[in-house]
């Protein structure tokens, strides 16, 4: 199992299990084991090098949180996390300010990221004081406990505590931190995390190995005054950001090269991390009100929302972070393409070698199904290298063809799309209207990239709503009073699809929308519901059975932004709507009614649309990622056939290098859950040629 081993071409270090074992007159008594790898970090002038080889990294911070499970991680949350912070290329960062438990960083060991471990001072604290003994205990204790992950490469005394008006001792706390924090590692980086290096030249920062600092607006003029106060060291932004997004994943716009791009100019920025990697629950309420939470207490500085659903940010910043300045698909010719691949530059950011990358290609049909698909490796490419071109063909008649850049622990790190053929019509699943507002829920075309509503009113004025990558679509502003015929398309690169429903029409009127449901998730004896809360909503009921449209119990909700239900029949399908109760206005509609699977005695069902394509050291599988899975089994048939357990679970790529695997017939996929059970297997069939 490598660690880091994409960050290096030429070191590709293991991890490793030692075993110490207490015998008592020659008989074991007590043993202990602990993992453990081996890796070289450190500062040369104003650099970083990693393995003796220069690098410029990215990140993100996250917040440890859960709005279903709250701050005790399940270790399916923790793989998703990890998945999705390694599928925007985020390798470097203090990702927490709350220490992360054991579980999260041993995942973090596995897959290659960099992590800052933190002690829990921020802010104004008495605490900041080298003569208190707690933080000095905290280090201690975090050291030690954490001291054979080899993911960790820096411990950090603090963050954000070196106003010297607010806290008169942080220079001599800090001084002695760092100290003491390489006398109990010294194989490890001392740092501390900035706010006030750029507007104190006496600023604590002077103590740390590396400059970190957090920035939310005028970073480049505010990163040159940090060098000039610090020249000679390397500074990295552990915090860049602007302000709150949005909850909604279509209205969250993210320009990260206009933020970030200026500052890959300076040489002694090392890199940078993002804030934050997803909204988190919380009631900070900001004499800004930019900085203010909203009413469903998710605080949405994430570019993915509290339930991990991507929001357009995602998508931006993936691209940014990617280790490829170009990554294109051409067509050449009937089923003949080529994929153009160029690395970044030397003096960028992200800035590393890219060794035992692929290439997955797969072609769709119209529904989504997979009619083709194939690997293709990349050679290794420095930075600074010339582009590349790569060959994709295939006989297959598809809709789609998704080329996917793969790095080496097999993660998705870019992706395009070649369209041929316009997506299907989506399928309408309610209209809800408001005094002048009209709302569209459906059901997502598959191979659509968005959808549209428009709505044409008597005197033929169309109204078009922008494009969305939600599974609803809003006009708002309209006449009151007022049918309007609505016209819903599926949108791709080849244009856009029939009609979603022929006919469609609906009246605005004096009701009120019912919530939004951003995400359901059903347990064994509950399912939870998160939904976007509105200031007038002083309640919220929901109504809901096991059976369609039979409505069993229902409930008034105290709680904005997400809730638990127990459930009717653990286990069992559960169906339920949910509207809003509004201060001086009418209770709000109904939700169209929604499904949650509840987890059963037999375990998490199978990954859906998984497929496995062959490549010559083994096979690639592609799927659906579960929620709540930790991990997926992939079997051959036969007696005594080869069975795997694969380590990433919220990748839509796993890599799983095993010849006996690549050529064998019969394979099905499992998913396993929190517990370690293992649900029922479905067919894994293999897509396109065999590989020779």
């Amino acid at each position: 199992m490598t660690l880091l081993s994409h960050l290096h071409r030429r070191a590709a270090p293991n991890l490793y299990t030692i075993e110490a074992t207490l015998r008592v007159n020659g008989t074991p008594a007590h043993s202990v084991s602990d993992r453990f790898g081996i890796r070289k970090v450190e500062v040369r002038g104003e650099a970083l090098y990693l393995n003796g080889e220069k690098v410029r990294l990215v990140g993100l911070n996250m917040v440890p949180e859960d709005r279903f499970s709250g701050n005790a991680l399940p270790l399916s949350r923790i793989k998703e996390d990890v998945d999705l912070l390694k599928s925007m290329s985020a390798n470097f960062a203090r990702l927490s300010g709350p220490v992360l438990p054991k579980e999260y960083v041993s995942y973090l060991d596995e897959v290659g990221f960099l992590l800052v471990e933190e002690v829990g001072l921020w802010g104004k604290d008495r605490l900041v004081d080298p003569d208190h003994p707690l933080p000095r205990k905290w280090l201690e204790r975090l050291i030690d406990d954490h001291y054979n992950h080899p993911s960790v490469i820096a411990w950090s005394v603090g963050n954000e505590i070196g106003d010297l008006t607010k806290n008169p001792k942080a220079n001599e706390y800090v001084k002695a931190a760092t100290e003491y924090a390489r006398e109990l590692d010294p194989t490890r980086l001392a740092v501390y995390i900035s706010f006030s290096a750029d507007f104190q030249d006496n600023d604590p920062a002077q103590y740390s190995d590396i400059v970190m600092f957090n920035k939310y607006k005028d970073h480049a003029e505010r990163l040159e005054v940090v060098h000039k106060y610090h020249e000679g060291k390397p500074i990295f932004f552990s915090e860049i950001g602007m302000s709150l997004d949005s909850e909604d994943p279509n209205l969250s716009f993210i320009d990260p090269s206009a933020m970030m791009a200026d500052l890959r100019k300076f040489p002694y920025l090392i890199g940078t991390s993002y804030f934050a990697f997803s909204d988190y629950r919380s009631n900070w309420i900001d004499s800004k009100p930019t900085w203010t939470t909203p009413l469903s207490e998710n605080r949405t500085w994430g570019v993915l929302t509290a339930y991990r659903k991507p929001k357009r940010a995602f998508y931006d910043i993936q691209r940014f972070y990617a280790p490829v300045e170009t990554f294109e698909l051409d067509e050449n010719g009937v089923g003949s393409y080529t994929a153009r691949i160029k690395p970044r530059g030397r003096d960028t950011f992200p800035s590393y070698s890219m060794a035992d990358y692929r290439l997955a290609w797969v072609a769709k049909d119209i529904e989504g199904k997979a009619v083709s698909a194939g690997i293709v490796p990349i050679p290794e490419l420095d930075p600074g290298a010339p582009q590349i071109e790569l060959p994709i063909r295939t006989t297959a008649n598809f809709a789609r063809l998704s080329l996917n850049l793969l790095d080496p622990s097999g993660y998705r790190v870019h992706s395009t799309n070649k369209d041929v053929v316009a997506p299907l019509p989506p399928k309408v699943r309610a209209v809800h209207t408001s005094v002048d507002t009209i709302r569209v829920t459906f059901e997502p075309s598959p191979t659509a990239a968005e959808h549209q509503l428009i709505a044409i009113a008597p005197d033929g004025t169309r109204h078009e709503s922008p494009p969305t990558i939600n599974d609803f679509v809003e006009i708002a502003k309209l006449s009151p009073e007022t049918m309007y015929r609505l016209e819903l398309r599926a949108l791709n690169g080849a244009g856009s699809s029939a009609l979603a429903q022929v006919g469609l029409e609906a009246s605005t009127s004096p009701d009120e929308l019912p919530p939004v449901i951003w995400d359901t998730f059903g347990r064994k004896d509950a399912f939870h519901i998160g939904f976007s809360s509105d200031i007038r909503d002083f309640r919220y009921e929901i109504r809901y059975g096991v059976a369609p449209g039979n409505y069993l119990r229902s409930h008034l909700i105290e709680t904005h932004g997400a809730t638990r239900v127990p459930a009717i029949k653990p286990g069992a399908d559960h169906y339920f709507q949910l509207r809003r109760l509004v201060r001086g206005s009418v209770d709000s509609e109904w939700t169209a009614e929604r499904k949650v699977a509840l987890e059963g005695d037999a375990g998490l069902p199978p990954p859906a649309n998984a497929f496995a394509i062959r490549y010559d050291g083994g096979i690639v599988v592609a799927f659906d990622p579960l929620p709540g899975a930790t991990s997926y089994v992939i079997r051959a048939r036969g007696k005594g056939g080869v069975s795997v357990k694969t380590r990433l679970a919220y990748s839509p790529f796993v890599t799983i290098e095993n010849v006996e695997l690549r050529n064998a017939s019969g394979l099905t996929i499992a998913t396993v859950d929190n517990e370690g059970k293992l649900g029922v297997a479905a067919p894994l069939p293999i897509v396109g040629a065999r590989a020779d």
